[in-house]
Formats: structure tokens, sequence, C-alpha cells
């Protein structure tokens, strides 16, 4: 736990009230909370196949009430993340690659006339690495640049911990075009890095060599073909955060994501690559790299920070 963390539970003004966290993400749904600054117990992990059949507005209202009912909170305010492009009101969702059902639903304004409290709908990893600005790695940054790698590829950008945003997206990173090899990618377009470096492809190579996907980087040297693959996930990889890079300029990358967490995953080999694509001598000596180190947390620690400041 980091001295951050401990200032926050020490002092509940940091965010009075109780907030109901959902964090829906490509793989995994989590569900935490907070009440008086102090986070509940442990994130509960389900599986996001719980939002592909049936209603998902049903599915995800139970799962917030029975959340609600086991920590006893009585009045809170409810923060969902969706890895999704949402409308600039921050309320319908416009179009969400994993979670077909959502697309399309005013969630925040279905999900409000439910609750007494208020319901705040924000881009997935924005709400992560609002949680690390907050509470973890990101601190106090002026300007963070968020890259989190898992199912798919996202990013985001803080300016003194408020997202910075065209319209109302994150920094997609997933949809930066790598390559001219014609790969379609799960949006529908083609050679994406999601196309060639994310978790489904990942998925795709433990089937295809009969390895345990949480295995893959560490046994990569006992067959050579998945080796040459993986060199070229991590080179793809390199080449979008530092396109991310040359472009914002941030004080500080936050490196974050299922698959940064794999064991064996180069993360050192990964930063000296995007160092070797940034000009020098700045960006490529000054650019600042941490990992995410709230895990499943994360994005509790980002609800609280948006509840708190908006209250």
């Amino acid at each position: 736990m980091s001295a951050r963390e401990h200032e926050i539970k020490a002092d509940g003004s940091t965010s009075a009230g109780s907030v109901a966290v959902i964090d829906i993400g490509g793989t995994h749904v989590r569900c935490g909370g907070s009440r008086s600054g102090t986070v509940l117990g442990e994130v509960r992990q389900f599986s996001t196949d719980v939002f592909r059949t049936g209603d998902p507005v049903e599915t995800l209202e139970k799962m917030i009430r029975r959340f609600a009912a086991e920590e006893g909170l009585q009045k809170f305010d409810v923060v969902i993340g969706v890895p999704a492009t949402l409308d600039r009101n921050l309320d319908r969702i416009l179009r969400v690659n994993n979670i077909p059902a959502l697309q399309g639903l005013e969630l925040r304004s279905i999900l409000e006339r439910r609750f007494s409290g208020r319901v705040i709908l924000e881009h997935d990893i924005l709400l992560q690495l609002m949680g690390e600005w907050f509470a973890g790695s990101a601190w106090g940054a002026r300007t963070v640049l968020g890259i989190y790698c898992g199912t798919g590829v996202g990013g985001g950008f803080l300016f003194n911990g408020e997202p910075v945003r065209a319209n109302t997206t994150g920094v997609e990173l997933g949809h930066i075009a790598v390559r001219s090899e014609g790969r379609r990618c799960v949006c529908g377009q083609t050679d994406c890095l999601e196309a060639y470096a994310s978790g489904r492809q990942l998925v795709a190579w433990s089937k295809q060599y009969a390895t345990p996907i949480g295995h893959l980087f560490v046994d990569a040297g006992k067959i050579p073909p998945l080796a040459d693959q993986l060199e070229y996930f991590l080179q793809d990889q390199a080449t979008a955060i530092a396109i991310a890079i040359t472009l914002i300029d941030p004080e500080l990358v936050v490196l974050g994501g299922g698959i940064m967490e794999m064991p064996g995953y180069p993360i050192e080999k990964l930063i000296k690559l995007i160092r070797a694509r940034l000009q020098a001598p700045e960006p490529a000596n000054s650019a600042k790299f941490v990992r995410a180190t709230l895990g499943r947390s994360a994005a509790v620690y980002g609800g609280m920070h948006l509840t708190s400041k908006r209250r």
C-alpha cells in the first residue's frame, strides 16, 4: 500500500460519502467501492461474459445492488467504467467492440432512474488512470499518459488529474495503424495495433502452440516461432506508444494492463524499444515510465476521485 493510499484512508474528507464502482473490461468485470475514503474489502472479479447474455442493464443493476447489500451501503453514488466510445454527455454508448449488447444504450440515464445517488459513466482506461493519479504511481503528476494493454489496447491522458480528450474517448492507441498487411481488427478497420499486439492475439498463439496463455512469455525461448512472433508483438507495441508520446509529450507515462503483468513480460525491453523510436535528445531521454501499481483497485480510486471532485 502506497503512502498516498494511507493518506486517503486516514482522511475521509478526500472522498466523503460512499461509491460503488463497476469496471467493465474486455475479459473481466470488477466490482468494488469505498465508504468515507476507505476502500471496501476485496474487489470482486467476474467474467465479462455475464453481459453477453440476457439484459446487460439488469445484470449491471443486480451486480451493483448485491455489492451494496454485502457492504451495507445505504446511500451511494455509482461510477461505471466502460471500454467504449461515449457521447459528449458521457451518457450514450456509441461503440463498444467487446460487449455489443451495451451499444446504443443511454446507460447513465437508465441507471439514474434506478438508483437514488449520482451515476457517472467514464471510459474504463481513463477511470483506471485517474485512480493511479489519485492514489498510485502517477500521484500528483501534471501531465500523464496511460497505456493499458489487455484484451484490447487503450490509453488516456490527464492534465492535473482531469481527462483531456477531443470528444469523449481516451487515447485510442489500439486503433493506430502499425502495419500494412491487411489484417482485420475487431473494430472493422485493418492493420490496427490491436490486430497484431493485443490479448486476442495472445489467445490465438496460446491455442496454436498448446501453451497456457500465462506461460507464453516465459516459454517463448523454447518455441522459436513463438519467440519471433512475440518480438514483433513487442515492436508493434513500442511503435504505437512512441507515436502517442511524440504527439502528447507527457511528463509521465504509466504502463499497465493484464499483458504487462504477465509472467516474463519484458517491460524493460519495451521501454528501451520505445526510447529508440523517440526523437533524441528529447523526449527520448526525458520520457519517464512507471508501472501501474493499483491493480484491481485502480478503478475504485478513480471513482473516489470522480465523486469527490464532482461533489
